[in-house]
């Protein structure tokens, strides 16, 4: 029996300053990189949960462009030299969705072309749609190096034209769906893919990071009309596309109740996030495999 009043536990709440003596250098850029409900909690020491859209920094008329006058010259597809890196997530009776990413010299990243689509099989969606995709970009790349007045730039060019330039990409960790993937695109000189960073709380972090952007604007854009598809095998009340799903991609309203101890309480709904789910595997994987970004 406990006594009346006896006190059980004490919550002190801190914040990083109150500690700062022994932070390391990296201990505060991962602070300062920190943006919404967790910088609220590990910079601030404010106790909150999160709530409301998921992306709230994504802004139609900043994050959405036409397709660059200078990609006309590679019809209409970014610079053949520029990298690329692919997000994909599985899904059937859910939507699969495979995003191109071209990330520029400044490292802002365009999506650039989209297969979103259900109710198709991974096979059928490579040698429909995937497979045609890579090989139209890189026949327009070839058109565009063939139209460069200047022999130089000709053979500079040339050495991204011999396959797709692509480095990575980084898919959900169904690994029956990834190999026939790999099976069918090995035949096309393009990389196996990789399984993504999946940390959801790190991943939503670092694209609200690049929605944000810095001083000169964001480090990540959308490019309009980017489908290769317009599925009609999506059910009505679905979203159609990644653009569809940033208006409804949220978190819960109420926290949700712990039923196990492997659960988390700061995760969105598992719901309208599969376009998103790929950008966040994209971006997630890209920043800690090939670099950090701080923006």
């Amino acid at each position: 029996h406990v006594p009346k009043g006896y006190e059980l536990r004490r919550l002190i709440v801190a914040s990083p300053g109150d500690n700062a003596e022994n932070l390391t250098t990296t201990n505060l850029v991962t602070l300062a990189t920190m943006t919404g409900v967790q910088a609220m909690r590990l910079r601030e020491g404010k106790w909150v949960m999160p709530f409301g859209l998921v992306y709230p920094e994504f802004n139609a008329a900043t994050h959405v462009i036409e397709a660059p006058p200078s990609w006309a010259r590679w019809g209409g597809y970014p610079p053949p030299d520029w990298t690329r890196i692919c997000g994909v997530d599985f899904g059937y009776r859910n939507a699969f969705a495979f995003l191109w990413i071209a990330i520029d010299p400044d490292d802002r990243l365009f999506v650039y072309r989209e297969l979103y689509c259900a109710q198709r099989s991974v096979p059928s969606l490579t040698s429909e749609f995937i497979i045609p995709a890579f090989r139209e970009e890189l026949a327009k790349a070839r058109e565009g190096v063939a139209s460069l007045q200047d022999e130089a730039d000709r053979t500079a060019m040339a050495r991204f034209v011999e396959r797709p330039n692509v480095q990575a990409l980084y898919c959900d960790h169904d690994r029956g769906a990834a190999s026939i993937l790999d099976e069918m695109l090995e035949v096309h000189r393009l990389p196996h893919t990789t399984p993504a960073n999946k940390d959801i709380v790190d991943g939503i972090n670092r694209v609200r990071r690049r929605l944000i952007g810095d001083k000169v604007g964001p480090a990540i854009f959308f490019v309009r009309d980017m489908q290769v598809l317009d599925d009609d095998l999506i059910e009505k009340d679905q979203p159609r596309s990644t653009l569809g799903e940033f208006t409804l991609y949220q978190y819960p309203k109420r926290p949700r109740i712990e039923t196990s101890s492997d659960e988390r309480l700061d995760l969105p709904i598992d719901r309208w996030n599969h376009g998103l789910a790929a950008v966040r595997y994209a971006v997630a994987s890209y920043e800690t495999e090939v670099r950090i970004a701080v923006y």
